[in-house]
This record gives structure tokens, sequence and C-alpha cells, in this order.
């Protein structure tokens, strides 16, 4: 007895120093990552560092308190999951773009030696927070499989998987239109906060310009603000700039991930349901390729999947915790998109339909608290905000109802339109012919299997909370889609503004899948039904895996993928690479082949701010020359055409060229023979 005392003793000991450890580590890394422009004297790092500490510590003391929950019982499993965690946060460290350094304080003011050891210390918290976060995911995983057995395996594989392929390819990509726009918004706010507060930046740019006269300070920054911060207190230049924003777009893309396999698994009551709706959101090309360079509207997509996984735990359990969590994802969805204010609405709907149904109590207090964190966390995330905030989301409300400030001609059907002019099949078109057709076919079927369950008990139970999300899927997919063609909305590059439905999408075409695995019936399995349901089945697995094998085939030019309909119809019939993303290997190859100090380049008059080529070397950037002018093109070497616009360069000369399924997305001319 006396030794199982001191086991248990001990086991409290480390916990507790783990605990500790873990805390110091992510403690470091955000003082390193987002405080260290503050950390300019040594009682300024006693005591923000003892702040940070203090509110880490109990979160981290419930994450381990989670994990034994979880876990119990399970002592391989836990050493495992530690094990692949380390392993996990070691290769984020040797993967990651910038380079972590130590404490710049002690480098001005004490011995060379003194900075080294904050050096190493800081990249012991850099692999400890890593894996830390990737541990805890495996946690979440584990809790939604638990007594799964291989799926459990198979779930942690893929997620591990997943990240391990974001780390690998993150730097493939070019820098999109919206990527430079969105930067200068964090920085912009960056030096707003710091000047409320009287501090400066560690590298403060004396060019960017003030809010209150922003073009965009209409737009949310919950999202870029951090990024600004993170890039500014890490002495981040050149293209290791767009590489650490490419990698964190990942990440928000990967957390965005999970959240849909957590909401599928507790619709379905299933994990597998939420692997294959993963894998289905993965295996999407265009929405992969979005996650690495898309600032906008992938980013939505994952804070609006995040946000609303919270808000159905909420409006299932009306628990205090998931009223907050709620609220301040709900919040930060609504910074990035206002469109997101439609959860703060569907929240207070579930509670109208709690007050109708008598048999429940209605969740008043969980509620207003839920209204209270949404408010506060809102104004918190808009810095432009604080003064006047519901001036501003009036404004912001206004201006995004119909964005007329792009005004741009897009290719559409054979034809360039203005992206006011978009006929009403707009969205339809695109979305049929760049969703792989077997999500497509899936969703059909789970949505003829909604009614069909409508039909039969000939009313919708909206007491029932399955019921009610069976509603809130189908209302987030059909509105805003409808909405934007019945106001006429501007609508331009394909269906990327709505991103953020086709979660919502995937959970119908779920439906779909379980519908066809319900129709197999193992006693009659030569029947008509269990045949037909097992072949449609099979040829969407295959068409998945067709799909994945595509991705792989054309990495990384999945944004510019057309299923077998959209090639049926005719691609080069609509837009291409329109944020030519492909520039990128197309620069590389001509500055590969060409070694002369000065290149003059000729490319559309779109395009004529060159922060895409910061993706780029600098030794590379420094030869290149880029025309818009169409005046001085009898100067250029070199014709870059994206096919973004009308016309043709002068250039005729073959030089290189990258096809996706035979379609030109770049095309490089060379202005005379070699």
């Amino acid at each position: 007895m006396h030794s199982l005392k001191i086991t248990k003793k001990n086991r409290n000991v480390l916990l507790l120093i783990a605990v500790m450890a873990i805390t110091i580590a992510l403690g470091n890394m955000f003082l390193q990552f987002f405080l260290r422009f503050l950390l300019k004297d040594g009682l300024r790092v006693a005591w923000i560092s003892a702040l940070t500490y203090l509110a880490l510590f109990p979160l981290v003391l419930w994450s381990f308190n989670r994990t034994q929950e979880v876990l119990s019982g399970t002592h391989l499993d836990r050493v495992m999951l530690v094990i692949l965690s380390l392993l996990t946060g070691c290769l984020v460290y040797f993967l990651f773009p910038i380079k972590i350094t130590g404490n710049l304080f002690l480098l001005n003011q004490m011995p060379l030696w003194v900075y080294r050891i904050s050096r190493l210390v800081n990249i012991v918290s850099f692999v400890l927070s890593a894996s830390f976060a990737f541990f805890m995911v495996l946690v979440s995983l584990a809790s939604k499989t638990a007594g799964k057995g291989t799926w459990r395996y198979l779930v942690t594989a893929f997620f591990t998987v997943l990240l391990v392929v974001g780390l690998l390819v993150y730097e493939d990509y070019g820098i999109s239109s919206d990527e430079p726009n969105d930067r200068t918004s964090g920085m912009v706010t960056a030096h707003f906060v710091a000047s409320k507060i009287e501090e400066e930046l560690l590298e403060p740019d004396p060019y960017i310009p003030r809010l209150s006269t922003y073009r965009y300070r209409y737009y949310g920054v919950a999202y870029q603000f951090p990024l600004a911060l993170l890039e500014n207190n890490t002495l981040t230049h050149g293209q290791d700039v767009w590489h650490l924003r490419h990698l964190v777009n990942f990440l928000f893309f990967y957390l965005g991930v999970l959240a849909f396999f957590h909401m599928a698994a507790d619709f379905f009551k299933d994990p597998r349901f939420g692997l294959l709706g993963a894998l289905a959101l993965v295996l999407t090309p265009r929405l992969f390729a979005h996650a690495f360079f898309n600032p906008k509207d992938t980013v939505f997509l994952a804070a609006f999947t995040l946000a609303l996984y919270f808000s159905t735990r909420f409006w299932r359990r009306k628990s205090y915790w998931a009223a907050a969590l709620a609220g301040i994802t709900s919040a930060y969805a609504v910074n990035i998109r206002v469109i997101a204010l439609a959860l703060a609405a569907l929240t207070l709907g579930m509670l109208l339909l709690d007050l109708l149904d008598k048999t429940v109590k209605a969740a008043w207090k969980q509620t207003l608290l839920y209204l209270a964190v949404f408010a506060a966390s809102l104004v918190l995330f808009w810095p432009a905000a604080w003064e006047k905030p519901l001036a501003y989301l009036g404004e912001a409300i206004r201006l995004f109802s119909d964005y007329a400030y792009w005004d741009f001609r897009v290719m559409y059907l054979g034809a360039y339109i203005r992206g006011a002019q978009a006929p009403w099949h707009y969205l339809p078109v695109w979305m049929g012919i760049t969703i792989p057709l077997p999500y497509i076919l899936l969703f059909f079927l789970g949505l003829a299997a909604w009614v069909t369950d409508i039909l039969h008990s000939r009313k919708i139970n909206l007491n029932d909370h399955r019921c009610r999300m069976r509603v809130v899927y189908l209302g987030i997919f059909l509105a805003p889609p409808m909405l934007a063609i019945l106001l006429n909305s501007t609508l331009y590059n394909g269906w990327r503004h709505f991103q953020f439905i086709y979660p919502a999408f995937l959970m119908i075409a779920l439906a779909g899948a379980q519908a066809l695995l319900k129709g197999i019936d193992p006693a009659a399995f030569k029947s008509t039904k269990s045949i037909l349901c097992l072949s449609l089945l099979v040829a969407c697995g295959l068409g998945i895996i067709s799909t994945g094998v595509w991705m792989i085939r054309y990495h990384p030019h999945q944004a510019v993928y057309f299923n077998q309909l959209g090639l049926l119809v005719g691609p080069a019939d609509f837009e291409r690479d329109y944020w030519r993303i492909s520039a990128k290997e197309g620069f590389q190859y001509l500055l590969g082949q060409d070694s002369s100090e000065n290149i003059a380049i000729c490319i559309e008059s779109q395009f004529e701010q060159p922060e895409f080529l910061m993706i780029l070397p600098e030794e590379m950037r420094a030869r290149i020359d880029i025309i818009t002018d169409p005046a001085y093109f009898e100067v250029c070497d070199y014709t870059v055409d994206t096919y973004r616009s009308p016309g043709t360069f002068m250039c005729t000369v073959p030089f290189y060229e990258i096809k996706v399924e035979n379609l030109p997305i770049l095309t490089i001319t060379r202005c005379s023979q070699p």
C-alpha cells in the first residue's frame, strides 16, 4: 500500500513537471513570436513572462487532465502518441521557414554565450510546443475513435500524413494576388496597435499607411494581425515571408479539416464518416491548393468550420463552456467575413425553438453568455472598430454585401465579362465543373435520402437536434448562393468566395454515402438494390482515388482542376490560373535557362505590382525587369501569358509552357531567336 502511494505521488510530481515544462515552452514561443517587440528591458521581460506563464498554466493543466481521461488505461498508446508527437515536432522545426533565434534583449545586454543558451532554450521550446500541439490533435482524434481499433490508427495516420505533406510542399506555390494586400492590412493594424500602447515594432515601416486612411480598413484582421506580429518579431524577410504565410495558411486549413472530422463524426455518430469527410475535403484539388496561398476564402472556410463545429456543440449541450467557445470562434469567423453573422442568428433561432418546445428548458443564461462573449470578442478582434464598433460593422456589411470595387474581366463560357455582369448560372456552373464528380453524385443521393426521410415522417421535427442540423446544413449550402443570385452580386474567380459552404455540401454528400451503405443488404447481397449501391460506392471510391492521383501528378497546379464534366464542356472557355501561381515555376525555369544579368519581361497590366516575384530568391529577383505598358513592349526579352486577359503579346518564339490536362495555364515566349 505504501509503494502504491509513492507511485501515485511520483506520478503527480512527473505530471507537474511536464505541465510546467510545456507551459514554459509555450510561453517562450508566445513571447518570442508575438510579444518580442515589448521585451525591451529586464523588468518587462520578468513581468510579461510571468503573466504569460500564469495564463497558460491552467490551460496546459486542463489539457493534461483531458489527456488522462481520453487515454486512461492505455499506457502503450500514450507512449506511441508521445513518440509520434516528438518526431513530428522535430520535423516541424527542421522544415519551418524561419530561424529560431535567442532573446534579443540578452544579445544586447549579456555575453554571447548567454544568448546562445537562450537560443537553445527557444529551439527546445519550439519543438516541445509543436509536439504538444500535435499531441493534443491526436488526443482529440482518440476521443472520437475510442474502441474502433483499426479505424483509430487510420484516422491518426491520415492526420499525420496530411501534416507531413503540408510541411513538405508549402514552398512549391507562388504568391496570389490577395496576399500582398492582406499582408499590408496586417502590418497597418500592427502599427496602429503599437501606437495605441505607445510602442514601436522591431522593424517599423515608415511607408505603411495610417489605418484611418487605409483603403481596406474595413477588412477584418484577426488572422492577418498575428501574422504581421509573427513576421516582425522573427525578423523574417524576402521569400521566407511568403513561405511562412503559406505554411501558416495550411496549418489553419489543417485545423478546419480537424474540426470537420469532429463535426461529421458527431453528426453521424461514427468516426469513419468523419474520416471520409476529412478525406473528401482534402482531396478537393482546388481547395487543397488554395489552402496554401489563399489568405481570405480558404482561411474563412477553416474559421467558419471551426465556428460551426463549436456552435453545433453548444446547440446540443448548452453548457457555459460550450457557449464561450462558440462565441469566440463565431466572432473570429465574422471578423474574416461578415456573413458568419449567420451563426449568431442561428444560435438565437435555436433558443427560440427551445422556447417553443415545452419538453426542454431554454438555455437563456448560456445564450446570453454566448452573445456577450461574441460581442466582446468581435470588438477585440477588430482594432479598427474599437472606437465605433457598430458603425464599422454596419459599413463592413454594406461594403461586402456587393463588392463593387472589383471591376475586372473574367473568362466565362468563352467570353470575357465583368464581375458585375455574371449571369445567374455562374456559381452553379463553376461548382459543377470543378468539384470532383463522386462528391456531386453523393450529394444528390444524400439530398434525396434526407427529402425521403421527411416525406416518410410527413413533418420536420425541429425539436430533434439531428433534424435541426439537417436544416442548418441545407441552409448553409443553399442560402448564400441563392442570395448572391437574387441580389445580382458581383461574382468572379469561380466559387472561391463560397468555399465556406463546401463543408455543408460534404455533410450532405456523406449522407449519400451512408444511404448507399444502408442499401447493401448482406442477407440479399445479390439483389438489384444491393448490387447498384455497391457499384456506386465502388465507382465513387475509384473516383476519389483517381482525384488523389491527379493531385499528385499535377502538383502544384491543383487550383486549375476541372472534373470530367468541365473537361467535356471545355476548360479553355473558363478562367485558368487567375492568380498566376504558376508564375513561380515559369520564372524559375526562365532564370535557370537565361543567365543574363537583366531580363525584360512583359506581362499583363493587372500584375504590374512586383510582389508576386518575392517568392523567388533575391538574386533571381534582381535580374528581372517587369514591363506592363504596351508602349515599351518592343524592349522585352520575353513575354509571360497567364491567360488572364484578352489579347496576345508581340513575341511568338516558343520558350516554355505549363499545361494541366493539355490546357496551357502559363506560356513564356521569347522575343527573338537565341
